[in-house]
């Protein structure tokens, strides 16, 4: 995968959820928050919201295939592990996907990243 559709993809990922944290913020504010606030600020607020809000929703569905393309096809994951990613992936987007592109698409996978310090231990140790 080049370099570019991985950074478009953590990008994507990252948006949501920000955007979804942006947006349970707004929403505590309009129920918590003065009425008069609410009243004068809150119907210019939701059409900037809800633009924002259909730029997410496409985004999402655009990351969550290519995601599960990617957890299907990565040799790296057990049958176990890509059936747990697929659900949680479906479940909860906005939490996992950021983690999942750290993990399995920008970076090399944890076992690879301490397989090969290991090996470079063992060829300083060996000479």
């Amino acid at each position: 995968m080049k370099k570019i559709l991985k950074l478009l993809l953590g990008l994507g990922a990252y948006y949501c959820a920000l955007y979804f944290v942006a947006f349970l913020l707004m929403m505590f504010l309009f129920i918590f928050g003065p009425r008069d606030f609410v009243m004068e600020v809150g119907p210019k607020i939701f059409e900037i919201i809800g633009t924002f809000l259909f730029i997410a929703m496409i985004v999402n569905i655009i990351c969550i295939v290519i995601f599960l393309i990617h957890i299907i096809t990565n040799k790296d994951l057990t049958s176990n592990q890509r059936l747990l990613w697929i659900i949680l992936t479906l479940v909860f987007f906005f939490i996992t996907g950021w983690y999942y592109w750290n993990e399995f698409i920008w970076s090399r996978p944890l076992e690879k990243r301490v397989k090969e310090k290991l090996n470079r231990l063992r060829k300083k140790r060996d000479k």
